[in-house]
């Protein structure tokens, strides 16, 4: 089975995960958290409320050192609640 992530990019990579939470801080923080358990650490994080004020839109920009790596850090946000999307 072919590895898209392997196939688009040159590891290591800063890659940035981008969702979409309800706005709620402890949602955000937890996001950081788990990516960073997968990751070492978080290299920044953007949080932007939307224009109604029930969601922020977040980008985590972490250091991937492999696909296998990346996919772990998807896998991961699955176990938060509050997050209404990962794009």
């Amino acid at each position: 089975m072919s590895n898209k992530f392997d196939d688009l990019l040159s590891f290591p990579t800063r890659f940035n995960f981008r969702l979409i939470v309800y706005a709620n801080d402890s949602v955000v923080e937890e996001c950081k958290n788990v990516l960073a358990s997968v990751f070492g650490e978080v290299q920044s994080c953007e949080v932007l409320p939307s224009s109604s004020g029930r969601f922020y839109r977040v980008h985590i920009l972490v250091l991937a050192k492999s696909a296998a790596e990346l996919y772990s850090g998807y896998e991961a946000l699955r176990s938060v609640d509050g997050i209404k999307m990962v794009i």
